[in-house]
């Protein structure tokens, strides 16, 4: 039942969280900036690494002794120190944010294919006729770029559900089972326990979870970009 609720939650939080944030990211980069081509290529490295090393590599950064604490103590933060991946209320939130590292500017790339495909002629009418830049966005950017929105959420929805490396990797899905997903325990069931009848029992019920949910999300969004 914690690995569900676990698994649900970093779904919530890539799909409501991660998703505008790839947005905003997407529109930021969009901007006539002078280094642009920069900027995107820096937030999309992340993306190309395996999440295995990111796992370590922030693992050494979130440990107790690691670089976060020593920052927090340089700057005299020692009341802020925490046992990030070792305590209840922490080691879930690390999970997604190292979710959300990686994978904001994946997203903000497709949101960019998208945004370049808005033909500039509306932006412009639009301006004229006295439209506010966060109308324009609501009333012509999002119902145009429709389709990579149900591709961004698609995406979130799946990474979330098959999530297996980070939580592995950085908590073996502790504290407890704080940090716990469906792959994990399914892995555990498999692997670990050697209970074979639960793990393909809670594979069934995943691959039904998993079914019911892209139904819903492609519906939506698939009716919305009708609509439009």
């Amino acid at each position: 039942m914690q690995a569900a609720k676990n698994t649900l939650y970093v779904l919530a939080v890539m799909v409501l969280i991660g998703n505008p944030l790839s947005l905003t990211l997407a529109l930021l980069l969009n901007l006539p900036l002078r280094s642009r081509g920069l900027l995107r290529t820096l937030f999309f490295l992340p993306a190309l690494m395996s999440l295995m090393v990111i796992s370590i590599s922030w693992g050494f950064i979130l440990q107790y002794d690691g670089l976060l604490n020593a920052v927090l103590t340089l700057f005299g933060f020692e009341n802020g120190i925490q046992d990030w991946l070792g305590t209840m209320d922490y080691a879930l939130p690390a999970v997604i944010l190292i979710l959300l590292w990686q994978g904001t500017g994946f997203g903000a790339v497709i949101y960019l294919a998208g945004l370049q495909s808005v033909p500039r002629e509306l932006q412009e009418s639009a301006q004229i006729d006295g439209a506010t830049g966060l109308q324009r966005i609501y009333h012509i950017t999002i119902p145009l770029i429709m389709p990579f929105i149900t591709i961004n959420t698609f995406l979130g929805i799946a990474g979330s559900l098959k999530l297996f490396d980070v939580p592995f990797v950085l908590t073996n899905g502790g504290p407890g089972t704080a940090t716990t997903t469906l792959g994990l325990l399914i892995y555990k069931y498999a692997f670990v326990h050697e209970s074979y009848g639960y793990a393909t029992a809670a594979g069934m019920l995943f691959m039904i979870l998993i079914a019911v949910i892209t139904f819903l999300q492609l519906s939506i969004t698939r009716r919305r970009e009708v609509e439009m």
